[in-house]
């Protein structure tokens, strides 16, 4: 027995990306991908499903970001469902946070191959037949999996080859360990062990958070997430399921290998903090066990953060014997490190998978349409001061996006390459120690906010300072304008990167 299964998760159809870039809004501009990307990720999945000659696809909720969803995201899911049926794909759905039970409605007619998971845990079995899977049955609790009404060529005696647990969110703010419920639920099936070659496979579909951590292992952060359905790793470790299929958190990730409990992240990318790649997992299952998993592209947008040291920056020789550098040395360094970093992800995205014999890795879907950039510019720089200037981070961003127009008409590229915004991080062509070492107001200011800005990672002189700022916001007047603006440790850091900013400038020399 050797089959296949897609793993998706949040989809997010109804999300508004953040549109403004430093150029405008390229979706007024005419560029709908903006508008379109969660759609065109749900497509390139049907696509890639198709194409992998799929059996299962797996989704792990959250398909909406509107709880009750609009009717452009039911209908568009509706038609990728069908497509999906009509090349033999059963999907399974368990439903998250964003597309909760208690707000769906009677309004769409979904085709014969979705089946979605109720709020207190099914299990459905399916038998190998042909040299495919069958239909989908709902097993009964307390019952044994033999003869329970087994299709044409399987016997009384025989026991189904797959094995597809899940449990949906009931409403929107899910508090309770699902992962227990469904565990309890699959205990009560009495399920036989399936050991041996050929052996069962079982699924387990769910939406949660484990461990309430913000982000899976060894992934980067994507964002807090709101701690629904909370459970532990071992709560789903100790369950008899081969294949955890988890969504929630928006970074691909795998938290255990045996049993493998997975996160598919967010095929498209929400917001710039959700940067890399954004896809789906491929697996494939022979004789019994998970023999490989592959992660796959299909985000058409790809955000990414791209930090930039000015002080690589060659400059020239002034009459006062300094080095300096000009604006338009500064645009040219730009459009070059963005143009070697785009044409590196090119690069990456162009290289087929290891599985090249499948038709899914002649698939172009994987190739980002669009790549929207955070520009970081940091290091020590003479232009510090003058980018700092009202307006003028925003007018360098606009230039740099209509120079990168130009060069996409004059040479088209996989993808277009755009500026979402520039954050400044750099500093005044002043010597710090020298500063540090003063004896003034302003000097002492600069290096109480250095010593906040690099505290360690428990946060302990923040949490001094905030202590030292509390009755600033909770005292009479304080309280009335100020609570709500008063900052937590990460806000109080960049904060604090800020003063310190304001400190060099009041050194450096115009």
């Amino acid at each position: 027995m050797r089959f296949y299964f897609v793993h998706a998760a949040d989809l997010h159809l109804d999300a508004v990306l953040p549109f403004a870039t430093a150029a405008g809004d390229p979706a007024a501009a005419g560029n709908s991908l903006w508008r379109e990307a969660p759609f065109q990720a749900l497509r390139r999945l049907v696509d890639f499903c198709i194409a992998s000659r799929a059996s299962l696809l797996l989704l792990s909720g959250d398909v909406y970001d509107s709880r009750q969803g609009s009717l452009k995201a039911r209908l568009e899911l509706r038609g990728a469902c069908q497509r999906l049926g009509e090349a033999g794909i059963r999907v399974f759905w368990a439903r998250g946070n964003h597309d909760p039970l208690s707000e769906d409605n009677a309004f769409i007619n979904w085709p014969d191959n979705l089946t979605v998971f109720d709020a207190a845990g099914q299990s459905y079995a399916l038998d190998w037949q042909n040299g495919e899977l069958g239909a989908p049955r709902l097993l009964a609790a307390g019952a044994g999996l033999a003869g329970q009404g087994a299709g044409k060529g399987a016997g009384p005696g025989t026991e189904p080859s797959v094995l597809v647990h899940g449990i949906s969110h009931a409403g929107p703010r899910e508090s309770e360990n699902l992962a227990l419920h469904l565990r309890a639920a699959i205990e009560n099936l009495c399920l036989p062990d399936a050991g041996g070659k050929g052996g069962r496979f079982s699924f387990g579909v769910l939406h949660c958070n484990v461990g309430g951590q913000s982000r899976p292992q060894g992934g980067s952060q994507s964002g807090a997430h709101e701690n629904y359905a909370p459970c532990a790793l071992t709560d789903l470790t100790a369950a008899p399921v081969d294949y955890w299929a988890l969504g929630h958190i928006h970074q691909p990730g795998r938290l255990a290998e045996k049993p493998c409990v997975t996160y598919a992240g967010c095929p498209q990318g929400l917001h710039v903090r959700e940067s890399g790649e954004r896809g789906c997992w491929l697996g494939r299952v022979e004789d019994g066990r998970l023999a490989e998993l592959e992660f796959y592209r299909l985000a058409p947008l790809r955000w990414e953060r791209l930090e930039l040291d000015l002080a690589d920056l060659p400059g020239f020789a002034s009459e006062a014997g300094e080095d300096a550098v000009t604006l338009e040395e500064l645009e040219e360094f730009i459009l070059r490190e963005i143009q070697g970093f785009a044409a590196g992800i090119a690069s990456a995205e162009s290289q087929l998978p290891r599985n090249r014999g499948r038709k899914a890795g002649r698939s172009e879907n994987g190739r980002s349409r669009e790549l929207a950039l955070r520009l970081v510019l940091g290091g020590r720089s003479a232009l510090d001061g003058l980018l700092r200037k009202s307006g003028n981070l925003d007018d360098l961003g606009a230039r740099l996006n209509q120079r990168l127009r130009e060069q996409a008409e004059a040479a088209p590229s996989p993808a277009r390459t755009l500026i979402k915004d520039i954050r400044l991080n750099t500093r005044p062509a002043v010597d710090l120690d020298e500063i540090l070492a003063g004896d003034n107001l302003v000097a002492e200011t600069l290096r109480r906010a250095l010593a906040v800005a690099d505290s360690p990672d428990d946060g302990s002189r923040a949490r001094e300072c905030l202590a030292l700022l509390d009755v600033l916001y909770t005292g009479n007047k304080g309280e009335t304008w100020l609570a709500e603006l008063k900052p937590g440790l990460a806000e109080l850091s960049e904060l604090a990167r800020e003063a310190g900013a304001v400190c060099l400038d009041l050194f450096e020399v115009e």
